[in-house]
């Protein structure tokens, strides 16, 4: 759990009034007409959101890294691979 999460009034459009928030509890089976899974999230009792408002919700799930390529410069055989050049040679990389 203390999964970070970053939470918005329904109304601010703007999301100008962010709140930071950490998941302290979600629930072990689904809901059975929304098949949704109910998450209790802590926040600071300085926030400004009021009890029972309804909120906008973003949970940090992780961070990627790498480098955007146009996908016909990808080269499919048995394995994806693109064309590296590197000190004036060329190689091939494998990507996923």
């Amino acid at each position: 759990m203390n999964q970070k999460v970053y939470i918005y009034a329904t109304d601010d459009a703007n999301k100008s009034q962010e709140t930071i928030g950490f998941i302290t509890r979600i629930a072990d089976v689904p809901d059975m007409t929304t098949h949704l899974y109910q998450v209790e999230v802590a926040i600071d009792a300085q926030s400004k959101l009021s009890v029972g408002e309804v909120v906008t919700c973003e949970v940090a799930i992780g961070k990627c890294t790498g480098v955007d390529i146009p996908l016909k410069a990808v080269t499919v055989d048995d394995k994806n691979y693109v064309y590296v050049v590197h000190n004036e040679a060329t190689a091939s990389k494998k990507i996923c």
